[in-house]
């Protein structure tokens, strides 16, 4: 196990308790783009909780409207 490995665990552990299941799924794909891409801290940050918050938009969208999936 590596030191990212840990760190890795670690991030999804806290994500899984904040409940923020959105940034979760993206995080791989978000890290292995920004490997390429480089992003500034901020931006990496900014894009990732962008996430979130479409996520719990659309969720409590399709709550108010009453659709169930």
């Amino acid at each position: 196990m590596t030191e990212n490995d840990g760190v890795d665990q670690q991030l999804r552990g806290h994500l899984a308790h904040l409940k923020l299941t959105a940034i979760a799924e993206a995080l791989a794909p978000a890290l292995e783009q920004a490997e390429q891409t480089k992003p500034g801290y901020t931006r990496f940050l900014a894009d990732l909780l962008q996430v979130e918050v479409q996520a719990t938009q659309q969720r409590a969208l399709v709550q108010c409207l009453g659709f169930r999936w």
